[in-house]
């Protein structure tokens, strides 16, 4: 341990006048990548590229720190901007599910009630995205999770192959993903 200046050097790190911890920006990324996350807040040490950047942005780019952008979107904006080929706004979401079931009515049922919720939502554009995924994930030949979280609950997720949890199965209810 060396003391310079009131600063205190521990090798991979600093303590600053202040009592931060300032890590050396190598030393941070290996123990990132180590999986070794430090408890105290991690304060990357400044170097003369970072150094560059936040003198030039502060001098020249203001409204970036200190106004809002005006491309920031409203909630409902949000839910329309999904990116897919134009061609799954065409998708028939009735038509296009009942095609992977075995035509139990318990099944046909579920997809209906699920479909009905997805738009009282106004998450169609959502599931269309979803069918797009799962486009892209068998085609690409990708390898996907068991499942996670409330998403589990959704049937049409489990007939596009995003997840691995039949819901209906386990009579999961479709109204917890969708809250």
């Amino acid at each position: 341990m060396k003391m310079t200046n009131g600063i205190i050097n521990l090798g991979n790190r600093l303590i600053d006048d202040n009592g931060n911890v300032v890590y050396f920006t190598d030393s941070l990324i290996e123990m990132l990548y180590n999986g070794e996350i430090p408890s105290e807040i991690l304060y990357p040490q400044d170097d003369p590229d970072v150094v560059a950047f936040n003198k030039f942005s502060y001098e020249n780019l203001d409204d970036i720190y200190y106004t809002l952008p005006t491309s920031i979107k409203t909630t409902q904006e949000r839910k329309e901007d999904w990116f897919y080929p134009d061609r799954y706004d065409e998708i028939n979401f009735y038509e296009y599910f009942e095609k992977l079931i075995d035509n139990n009515e318990l099944q046909k049922n579920r997809i209906y009630q699920e479909i009905n919720l997805y738009k009282e939502k106004g998450f169609e554009k959502f599931l269309r995205f979803c069918i797009f995924l799962s486009d892209k994930i068998k085609e690409n030949n990708w390898v996907i999770g068991v499942g996670r979280g409330s998403s589990c609950a959704s049937y049409l997720l489990f007939l596009l192959k995003i997840h691995l949890v039949d819901s209906l199965k386990y009579n999961l209810d479709i109204k917890e993903f969708l809250k």
